[in-house]
């Protein structure tokens, strides 16, 4: 009975294992030369083994002739994967081409076909023996004579792979000689076993040990592999090393002769391999050094070579080659520097391109270490906050940052030392040299070296001060516009309110011719109507739609005229009129600048209840194109914070007490200078008074001046004949009224279509037209046109309870024309229609609402 014990049982067990492990370790080494070769030697070598365990170990005849037959399909390969082996390794071929292989298996191939019909013709196998020896019954063969042509095809090719393996190690340096031994066991262990086990030498001929004989090849390839790096650079290698490698090579003795040189030497030099070896390096290479010898061990000037497409810069370098201390001649390597010169360039000009973007750019660049210090910050780091640059170097960002900030920052930095973000962004406030605060928008990542390592952090800082100003400007202003539309509106409909009480208080003083007790009450209610009306007035000037009628003037005498008015009812308060002595002429309307004026000197005068300082001054912008007045309201009382600054202007914002203000005083203020395309701009502490500083365009010119003519009653021999338009029921019943009492007969419609007709049946007939400028479908300005291409010379009033816009006043700049504001009373609408129906040399007068100026707040 045969045990696993037994020693040639464990050989052969171990001859299926080891090799079986030597293939899947060497699959994890990298792809070198020679390892699916080795693979394909290793497995053929364990499958060859486990069919020889199976033989040995079957009780059957038949199976143990039946596995000495299958062996042979890969003892046919073993010595195919042996030579392959050997032409990788000895860089033979770099890739074993398809009809190569095929043709070292055609005698294998054919040694199979003949192995499965040798029951036919015998010529591999005469005949098997069973032979019983020491417990074991072998399989015998009688060789045929077809086996002995295989097997020494078979030591062919195992012969040739290793006169490959052995003949370069053989010549090689003596510190590369270790490499030979774990060669030559390899490659001769299973040559010298089969050797012995096929011609039936020695005592144990009849155990087939080639398998096992393999198996110490695998290991001693294996151990080489690991020990010496077979599969790596081996002497072998060094050969394809120097014939690839980019650099030039050229060996020359003691009198300069070339000795050897690689293919990068001779494509540089442009010289073959023929006729080179032995000849004077500077006899056949143009730019070779002119001294015939070299001295030690030196670098040769730079190089500039035409290579393929291009030129290139190579460094020669020439070092001494010696054996023991006699010089036997240099080693010159000549290495292409192009692409790291240009790559130093490049280093240069992108060192250059950022001292040059940091040192100019106007925003803040700043670079911080892993402590948060500051240890580079730009230019403009000292432009925008004054501070020396070499004075903070060291010092932590976040001391430059406003206390209530300074956390946040450092909670900022933190987060990105410790990597929990990328980049970031945030608002902070830095305050300057000089104590002032600027808000900067800025972003910062980290900095890291060439390891990954974060070393600090970079950023970006930008200001944004006068952006954010402006920002806030834009919204206060589109709130104030917005404020203002809705004004406008109120303040229309308001006017219409008025317009209706106006007419019928208008008619009662008519009934009554004023007196008794009854014209006084209506009197009363005039003057309340008035009031309204100049509430009115100011909305309207918010909602910068208070610019009534603009004429040409001098600002500086109406100054003077109010502040005689301010003076008389404040002697506590010492005014300073410090006026230009040039005319400071503008176009605006007058009564909107006497609100303006006086608006902001009653401001003034409140903000000073224990007395204080006035100061008015103008003068003229004349550096400014177009030219500009400038007009400048100072006082010395208690001033604004930022709080109140901010909403000064607001509609309906006050500081006084309930009762003492409505709030837009300030707001009418802001609404007609913008109107009229100018500027205002305060400024105000607690403490310290206020500074208004209004700019308006300057005008060219002298002012305008006419003498309106004196109401005049209509002649019963020529009564006038008027239409009157307006959408609003009441208005027009009421208006139609008051015209009738005038004496003018009246046709009167709510509707401009139905205007339109009525005036091209009778437009003969009409001396005038009162229009409402607010109308739906076709509005008064249009129904005017209209009109007009029917009765080219009729003149027409319009009325609105809007102010007038630019159509307004291009039809009164002629003189034939004119405007009423709502609400207005008999006596304005009697006038207005004199004045129109009246020859004039200019536009006629808005009326209606005077204003009290002594008393609007």
């Amino acid at each position: 009975m045969l045990t696993i014990n037994q020693p040639f049982n464990l050989l052969l067990v171990f001859s299926v294992i080891i090799p079986a492990a030597l293939a899947v370790a060497i699959l994890n080494h990298r792809p070198n030369l020679g390892v699916r070769a080795f693979f394909a030697l290793m497995t053929s070598v364990a499958l060859w083994a486990f069919l020889n365990l199976f033989e040995v170990f079957s009780n059957d005849p038949q199976t143990k002739i039946f596995s000495y037959q299958i062996k042979f399909l890969f003892i046919v390969l073993v010595p195919v994967a042996w030579l392959a082996f050997s032409l990788y390794y000895t860089h033979r071929v770099r890739r074993l081409q398809m009809h190569h292989l095929a043709l070292m298996l055609i005698i294998p191939a054919l040694t199979l076909v003949m192995m499965g019909t040798n029951t036919h013709h015998h010529l591999i196998i005469r005949r098997f023996e069973l032979v019983a020896l020491n417990g074991y019954t072998l399989v015998t063969p009688h060789y045929g004579p077809y086996f002995w042509f295989h097997t020494g095809y078979s030591y062919l090719l195992i012969l040739i792979g290793f006169i490959f393996l052995t003949k370069p190690l053989l010549d090689a340096p003596a510190h590369y000689r270790g490499q030979v031994v774990p060669l030559l066991v390899g490659g001769l262990a299973p040559w010298i076993s089969n050797v012995l086990f096929v011609f039936k030498i020695g005592k144990f001929h009849y155990f087939d040990l080639t398998t096992a004989a393999f198996t110490i090849s695998g290991i001693a390839f294996m151990w080489g592999i690991l020990r010496y790096k077979l599969l790596d650079i081996v002497p072998i290698a060094r050969d394809v090393v120097i014939q690839t490698i980019k650099d030039g090579i050229i060996v020359v003795d003691n009198h300069g002769s070339i000795i050897d040189l690689n293919a990068t030497a001779r494509e540089l030099t442009g010289i073959g391999r023929n006729n080179v070896i032995g000849a004077r390096a500077t006899h056949i290479i143009p730019w070779w050094p002119a001294r015939a010898a070299l001295d030690g061990e030196e670098i040769l000037p730079e190089l500039e070579l035409q290579h393929g497409k291009r030129r290139r810069i190579f460094q020669m370098t020439a070092t001494p080659l010696r054996a023991g201390e006699k010089p036997l001649g240099h080693l010159v390597t000549i290495h292409d520097t192009t692409d790291m010169q240009m790559a130093q360039l490049a280093l240069r000009d992108s060192k250059e391109r950022f001292k040059s973007l940091s040192e100019n750019a106007p925003i803040i660049i700043f670079s911080l270490d892993e402590n948060c210090a500051i240890n580079y910050v730009n230019p403009a780091w000292q432009t925008i906050l004054g501070y020396d640059r070499d004075s903070v170097i060291g010092k932590p960002f976040s001391r430059f940052v406003t206390e209530d900030e300074q956390d946040t920052v450092m909670q900022w930095f933190h987060q990105l030392i410790q990597g929990k973000m990328a980049t970031a962004e945030i608002s902070i406030h830095v305050t300057g040299q000089n104590g002032t605060e600027c808000l900067f928008n800025a972003i910062a990542a980290t900095n890291s070296n060439l390891e990954g390592r974060v070393t600090g952090i970079i950023g970006l800082a930008k200001d944004v001060t006068k952006e954010r100003e402006l920002q806030q400007q834009l919204l206060q202003s589109q709130k104030m516009e917005a404020i203002g539309t809705l004004a406008g509106g109120i303040a229309h409909d308001f006017n219409n309110l008025l317009m209706g009480i106006q007419a019928n208080v208008s008619l009662i003083r008519l009934e009554t011719g004023g007196n008794g007790k009854i014209g006084q009450r209506a009197i009363r209610i005039e003057e309340q109507i008035q009031s309204g009306a100049a509430l009115t007035r100011q909305l309207l000037g918010y909602a910068r739609k208070g610019k009534y009628s603009v004429a040409t003037f001098n600002l500086n005498p109406l100054i003077e005229d109010t502040l005689t008015v301010v003076q008389r009812t404040n002697k506590s308060i010492v005014i300073h009129s410090r006026l230009s002595t040039h005319p400071a002429m503008i176009q605006a309307d007058q009564g909107q600048m006497e609100l303006v004026l006086l608006n902001l000197f009653l401001n003034a005068v409140d903000a000073m209840p224990g007395g204080g300082e006035l100061t008015v001054s103008t003068r003229q912008l004349d550096a400014m194109k177009p030219h500009r007045v400038q007009l400048q309201v100072a006082d010395t009382g208690t001033g604004m914070d930022k709080a109140t600054r901010e909403r000064i202007f607001e509609p309906f914002f006050t500081t006084k007490e309930m009762g003492c203000g409505t709030g837009l005083g300030m707001a009418s203020v802001y609404g007609v200078v913008k109107n009229h395309g100018g500027d205002i701009q305060v400024r105000s502490e607690p403490g310290r008074g206020t500074v208004f500083t209004l700019t308006l365009p300057a005008a060219d010119g002298t002012e305008n001046r006419c003498n309106t003519p004196q109401p005049a009653t209509p002649s019963r021999m020529n009564v006038k004949k008027i239409l009157l338009v307006d959408d609003e029921a009441l208005i027009l019943k009421y208006c139609h009224e008051m015209i009738s009492s005038l004496g003018y007969r009246v046709v009167s419609t709510r509707h401009s279509r139905e205007a339109l007709d009525i005036f091209k049946q009778h437009a003969e007939d009409f001396d005038l037209v009162i229009l409402d400028m607010v109308m739906p479908g076709m509005d008064g300005m249009q129904l005017f046109h209209a009109l007009k291409k029917i009765a080219p010379r009729i003149k027409a009033i319009i009325t609105t309870g809007y102010a007038v816009d630019d159509r307004i006043c291009d039809l009164i700049a002629g003189g034939r024309h004119g405007y009423l504001r709502k609400p207005f009373g008999r006596d304005d609408l009697a006038k207005m229609i004199n004045q129109v129906l009246s020859p004039v040399k200019c536009p006629p007068e808005p009326l209606a609402g005077n204003l009290d100026r002594h008393k609007v707040h």
